[in-house]
């Protein structure tokens, strides 16, 4: 959906679309014209494209580290509660170990 949003796509769109009503209105234009305006539009997106990667791939790496991060705090969480469970665990088996020892009198 963010591609609707993108300066870069409306341009081309605007370009071909501008472009298939003159072919079709049979508007006179000039196919050097055309040309020019197709380069100087395709430069721009490209143009744009090159500057736009850097930033694209800082969100990308920003959001694998926050990613990383929960991931970590998670795995803490699941560790401090399985000690928990261990623990418990232990408590019920000697509990249960002690109950079973038959008294010796």
């Amino acid at each position: 959906m963010s591609k609707f949003k993108s300066r870069k796509f409306w341009l081309a769109v605007g370009t071909v679309f501008s472009i298939a009503i003159a072919a079709v209105t049979g508007v006179e234009v000039d196919p050097a014209a055309i040309a020019g305006i197709v380069l100087v539009i395709s430069t721009y997106i490209v143009g744009q494209g090159l500057v736009d990667k850097p930033v694209g791939q800082a969100q990308v790496e920003g959001s694998l580290n926050v990613g990383k991060l929960q991931l970590e705090l998670y795995a803490k969480n699941l560790e401090a509660q399985f000690a928990e469970v261990t623990n418990e665990l232990e408590v019920t088996k000697a509990a249960v170990e002690l109950t079973a020892v038959p008294d010796v009198e």
